[in-house]
């Protein structure tokens, strides 16, 4: 909250997010049967995109920082995944590739692609600077193409999609501050379903870090922002 007599100023910021230092699991069920990698770890993926938020200083010097959107956008495995586009036989690039263990009810084979999401904090909740806190969040799937071949029942593929649907629950989070760098720390583990061949019969959970960082203001910088406050704290006093 801010103090009696303080004057907001709000920046808008970007943070990058390090593919390098995060990554995003899928977990879940293909017509209620577990998932397991088609090849290699590659129920994992490396995320890429930027992280939008207004960050608040008034003159006393306090900050808040709310996630107002963000592009995540998952990196494609090594191999190409089973099946191909829109469950066609052979295989094709993927952001993921999962299939089911074979077993009395066939097999299954499952290529996420195209996967992208937009984050965002629900809520007023802060970030205070080099702390932990719990808040709302909100994980919409801008675009998120499921294709799949599989022999269960009488065999079936084909595409689905979650394209639309939010996932929201509470998260936690930490901003580090470093020199003049900043580390921004999610915490996501969000849950989406669909149905293949009833409905909402497979469930899928995106589970993992996103790391992303920026470059904070010089102390100049912050000096020239505390002055131009103050000066709006004097005209609105006069």
């Amino acid at each position: 909250m801010l103090g009696l007599g303080a004057v907001a100023y709000a920046a808008p910021v970007q943070f990058t997010i390090q593919p390098s230092l995060n990554s995003l699991e899928l977990i879940g069920s293909l017509g209620g049967n577990t998932l397991f990698d088609q090849t290699p770890d590659s129920r994992r993926a490396a995320v890429e995109g930027a992280i939008n938020a207004d960050v608040t200083f008034n003159s006393f010097g306090q900050r808040r920082i709310q996630i107002t959107s963000s592009v995540i956008d998952l990196m494609a495995q090594p191999f190409p995944q089973q099946p191909g586009l829109a469950g066609v036989a052979g295989t094709a690039a993927a952001d993921y590739g999962a299939m089911t263990r074979p077993g009395q009810s066939g097999t299954g084979f499952l290529a996420v692609r195209d996967v992208r999401f937009n984050y965002r904090t629900v809520g007023t909740a802060p970030f205070p600077d080099n702390n932990t806190i719990s808040f709302g969040s909100e994980l919409a799937a801008t675009n998120v193409d499921l294709d799949f071949a599989t022999t269960m029942g009488t065999g079936s593929s084909g595409r689905r999609e979650l394209d639309g649907q939010t996932s929201s629950k509470s998260e936690c989070a930490s901003i580090q501050t470093a020199g003049a760098f900043q580390t921004l720390t999610l915490q996501l583990s969000h849950v989406f379903r669909t149905g293949f061949f009833s409905t909402d019969d497979s469930t899928f959970i995106f589970d993992g870090t996103i790391v992303a960082t920026r470059v904070v203001p010089e102390p100049a910088t912050l000096a020239l922002l505390g002055g131009a406050l103050m000066a709006a704290v004097r005209r609105r006093r006069a």
